[in-house]
């Protein structure tokens, strides 16, 4: 699938039509998806809309210096749109530089919990090749506000 953003809105927008595809096909976790895209793609812009699907209301930055962001899903949320996720993990792996960092973030443990929803961006950073189990969503700045998002 194809989306083609002219700005914040229509790419905080193609990330929740992306989402209500991967949670019905996936409404129990753990699921991964990777977000792909070079500095200032829109990666962070996508995010927020994936914290407006999960309700989330804080605010949503790049966890680039900090690795990771947990965020809660409301319960009211999980009922509304028939999914068992209680937790958003957000990582950007751009800081590490092999499989062996993702020790420090405790990257097993959140991978294999079913209440966990996970979006990394910079996976190519650790995975030269796409691990089977991740979902990817890239993201190509085009010009201007334009980006192409390819699910």
């Amino acid at each position: 699938m194809e989306y083609f953003s002219g700005g914040e809105s229509d790419t905080k927008n193609a990330a929740q039509d992306i989402l209500k595809d991967i949670v019905l096909n996936n409404p129990k976790g753990p699921v991964f998806v990777g977000l792909v895209g070079d500095l200032g793609a829109g990666k962070t812009t996508f995010m927020k809309g994936v914290a407006d699907f999960f309700d989330i209301k804080e605010t949503i930055s790049s966890p680039t210096f900090v690795i990771q962001k947990i965020y809660e899903i409301p319960e009211e949320n999980r009922e509304s749109k028939r999914h068992s996720f209680k937790k958003l993990i957000h990582m950007d792996m751009y800081r590490l530089e092999n499989e062996e960092d993702l020790k420090s973030v405790d990257w097993e443990f959140y991978k294999n919990s079913e209440d966990n929803i996970l979006f990394v961006e910079w996976p190519n950073q650790i995975w030269q090749n796409r691990p089977e189990e991740m979902i990817e969503i890239k993201i190509e700045h085009i010009e201007g506000d334009k980006r192409k998002i390819t699910f």
